[in-house]
């Protein structure tokens, strides 16, 4: 039989390990309902709270970044400026071939045969819009008016317009991309001399026309030499008459880049010629 201090020790004991019980039953609860706990007063992140993402501390990502701004674009190139001496707001002679044949031949209508009817003449829009070019007329001191365009001859910028001196038996015009035409002057003989000589693109309806000189060539006054064949006499010519240059034998004189460069035999930067087609692609 326990004496009354030992009953109130044992008390003490079963009430002390009571509360514990308790204690960890209450602990077992709460584990329960917050799994992500670890340890007393530890607690993992509200799944309903998105954080600060202003503040550098908080590790929750941000659940809507703002997207970084894109850096600004590289501006677009300026376009090469359309040369003044040009008709019908950016015609210009691109590419003449006054002598197809030398250490390299160019068989421009593909007869296999290279010939002085190979001789060809490119016309070229530098301009930004499409250009009709109908009704441009081809001049040479000693042929007179050798060719004129035909209509609906459609140039869209950066296309051409290839005129091949005559076509022969057997040959056929250069396919030109879409946005160039090419035509067949029809001539059974050259046109472009190859010593030197001058031609000459007459807008009739403008009043204008571009000159050019090759080979040594000193330019002349269409209006008075050529006035006897039909040259205008009032027709005025857009700038002075440009210096070519001098050619290569089988090579074409040439813009490089196209429609805006200087004059320069074409096999000097490429192939002997590219009749109908860029000169520097």
């Amino acid at each position: 039989m326990m004496s009354s201090a030992q009953e109130g020790r044992w008390g003490t004991l079963r009430l002390a390990a009571l509360i514990l019980v308790v204690t960890i039953a209450m602990m077992a609860v709460a584990g329960c309902q917050n799994p992500t706990s670890s340890g007393t007063g530890a607690s993992g992140p509200d799944p309903e709270d998105p954080g600060d993402p202003d503040d550098p501390d908080d590790p929750t990502p941000d659940p809507d970044p703002e997207p970084d701004p894109d850096p600004d674009p590289l501006p677009d190139p300026e376009p090469e400026p359309v040369p003044s001496a040009n008709l019908r707001g950016g015609i210009v002679v691109n590419e003449l071939l006054p002598d197809p044949t030398g250490e390299t031949n160019v068989d421009t209508d593909g007869n296999g045969e290279a010939g002085t009817t190979d001789e060809f003449v490119e016309l070229y829009n530098a301009g930004p819009d499409t250009v009709d070019i109908s009704g441009l007329e081809l001049w040479d001191p000693s042929s007179g008016n050798w060719f004129s365009v035909p209509d609906a001859a459609l140039v869209d910028p950066g296309g051409t317009a290839l005129v091949v001196i005559g076509v022969a038996d057997g040959g056929s015009l250069p396919a030109v991309p879409s946005g160039s035409v090419a035509f067949d002057a029809g001539s059974g003989r050259g046109i472009l001399n190859n010593a030197g000589d001058n031609l000459i693109l007459l807008d009739r309806a403008a009043g204008a026309y571009l000159q050019l000189t090759y080979n040594g060539s000193a330019p002349i006054d269409p209006g008075t030499e050529l006035a006897a064949d039909g040259f205008p006499t009032d027709a005025n010519r857009v700038d002075a008459a440009a210096d070519w240059g001098s050619d290569t034998d089988g090579s074409s004189l040439a813009r490089n880049p196209d429609g805006t460069g200087d004059p320069e035999p074409h096999v000097d930067f490429g192939a002997p010629a590219s009749p109908g087609s860029l000169n520097t692609p």
